[in-house]
């Protein structure tokens, strides 16, 4: 009578002798172990080993359903598969500890979800994350399945929901529970009649439903516990309500009188552009300025528009700790804002493009971020020495800096190089999207503290694009702002001349910020690499707490 495994590893040992010559067990035990998360195929999962494990197994489906019946009740993160899901159903009760599901799939059965959800529901209570994903949803391509709505509806405790991939969003947003809800992310093509006045969707909704499609405007305004959002395609009224709702919070609290009711989300068609982008991120920042934490604008757009939204904003931002630019020079970024930041600890301008026609006196209010600990520059290839001195004098918090060299004639270039070593932290450049990473949606309501809140945000581009909120009360803003205006010797446009040497980095490196810099990254021109290389070297044996970075530009 042959022994019956015990454990997750004696299952893939007794199939061990079905495995190609030369294969070890322990080299897979890291993922083979997934006890605690388990996944499909397309992450590092079970499915990828069985496949490296026993590539002439037909059938890779049996041998992973083996493995999750074996360990049913320590699985917390559980993908259905159509192919499985007649399976899973019966197995419901034993999934114990689940509390995330994820699916995708071409040919996704719903209806096979709906059931197993609503069984384990019955039993436990305990999925609260959601996260549905289109097959090929690079593409954006696939239909959104209307039973989806009632999957989502299902889950009454959901606190994190997410829907990509499909090319149009057309769920019924009012059967999502909103309640617990804290996390929001709708990573679709285009956000469809809710947004852009699609009548043909409008019309095919309207058969299955009394009363019209909430927008998504008014879906955020009913989710009053939303930390983090994230939206791939906005419309520039998304966040009507929530500056109405601060501007009637503030009167109140001056005395004035105001309307009680709320700016209702209108459905006009716009243009995907980056003056929506700069118009939802300017409107978040009045709405939630006392609780967002994290801003990242990522608007690759082609199309130019004359009139132009900057990207600022009025109000201090004491809370607001990243701030990340990627985009061209029709997303224009006010400089001076950053006067109103006076926690922020990381400034990412390495993508923004348009960054490049800005006149070189801008970059002076970046003195007033003393407590700066990353700051990009690398775009910006054509600083001065003394420019980049006056900065990083003031910048009394900083240890990771990342600078570019221009090229000795002068010429404006783009900083996007590749990495000279393997551990460079250089990324693929993502090109035609949006991201805006806030912080909560602030609640109005009467109380001595005033009020907080937490919401959602967009922003648009020609690809993907963003929101992003994170919710932590705080108080509100008291912070003294310091604001430099210092007298440079050079003129309003970009420097031609005195372009910075990296002597002159390495001199106000050692002369402001060592030696608390842990990280130095350069990005070197290739007329002078080698020379380069060899001073960065040097000063790297110098200084051997500090890692220096090279990067190889173009």
């Amino acid at each position: 009578m042959s022994t019956i495994p015990t454990s997750t590893k004696d299952i893939i040992s007794a199939l061990v002798d079905q495995a190609k010559p030369g294969t070890s067990l322990e080299q897979y035990h890291p993922t083979v172990d997934y006890l605690a998360f388990y996944t499909h195929m397309k992450h590092p999962g079970l499915r990828f080993v069985i496949i490296q494990l026993f590539p002439d197994i037909d059938d890779a489906a049996d041998v992973e359903y083996l493995l999750v019946q074996h360990a049913a009740e320590k699985i917390r993160t559980l993908f259905l598969d159509w192919l499985q899901m007649d399976r899973l159903v019966t197995m419901a009760p034993r999934f114990s500890s689940l509390v995330s599901l994820k699916l995708g799939h071409e040919e996704l059965e719903v209806q096979g979800a709906i059931d197993f959800v609503e069984r384990h529901q019955k039993l436990y209570g305990t999925i609260v994350e959601l996260d549905i994903e289109a097959y090929l949803p690079d593409m954006f391509e696939a239909k959104m399945d209307p039973a989806i709505g009632r999957l989502v509806n299902t889950c009454r405790y959901l606190r994190s929901l997410s829907l990509s991939g499909f090319e149009s969003l057309t769920l019924d947003l009012s059967l999502v529970p909103t309640t617990y809800l804290r996390t929001l992310k709708i990573y679709c093509g285009h956000l469809g009649h809710y947004m852009m006045g699609d009548r043909i969707a409008m019309s095919d909704i309207q058969q299955e439903q009394t009363e019209p499609p909430i927008s998504v405007g008014q879906f955020l305004s009913r989710c009053r516990s939303l930390e983090h959002l994230m939206l791939r395609s906005v419309h520039k009224s998304v966040l009507d309500w929530a500056v109405q709702e601060r501007r009637i919070f503030e009167a109140t609290q001056e005395g004035g009188l105001a309307d009680s009711s709320l700016a209702k989300a209108t459905m006009s068609d716009t243009r995907v552009d980056s003056e929506q982008a700069a118009l939802v991120v300017s409107q978040a920042a009045e709405a939630f300025a006392d609780t967002i934490e994290s801003i990242e604008i990522d608007s690759f757009s082609y199309q130019s528009n004359p009139t132009l939204t900057e990207v600022a904003w009025r109000k201090p931002l004491p809370r607001l700790q990243h701030l990340r630019l990627i985009g061209r020079s029709n997303l224009p970024f006010r400089f001076s804002s950053l006067n109103l930041c006076p926690n922020l600890r990381s400034l990412d301008l390495f993508r923004y493009v348009g960054m490049c026609g800005c006149p070189e006196t801008e970059l002076l209010h970046l003195q007033s971020l003393k407590q700066l600990t990353r700051l990009d520059l690398s775009i910006y290839d054509h600083l001065t020495d003394w420019t980049l001195d006056a900065i990083l004098s003031r910048l009394d918090s900083l240890q990771y800096l990342r600078v570019s060299l221009a090229e000795s004639t002068g010429a404006m270039t783009t900083s996007r190089g590749t990495p000279v070593a393997s551990n460079c932290p250089c990324r693929k450049l993502s090109v035609a999207a949006i991201t805006a990473s806030l912080s909560p949606l602030p609640t109005v309501r009467e109380d001595e503290d005033g009020g907080e809140g937490r919401g959602g945000g967009g922003a648009e581009g020609n690809g993907r694009q963003q929101v992003g909120f994170n919710r932590n009360p705080g108080a509100t803003c008291g912070a003294d702002i310091e604001v430099h205006d210092s007298e440079c010797p050079f003129s309003s446009g970009p420097s031609r001349n005195g372009i910075m040497s990296l002597e002159g980095i390495l001199a106000s490196v050692d002369r402001h910020l060592f030696p608390r810099l842990k990280q130095l990254a350069v990005v070197l021109r290739r007329r002078l690499l080698d020379e380069h290389l060899l001073m960065l070297s040097e000063y790297s044996r110098r200084h051997p707490d500090l890692e220096v970075v090279p990067f190889r530009g173009l």
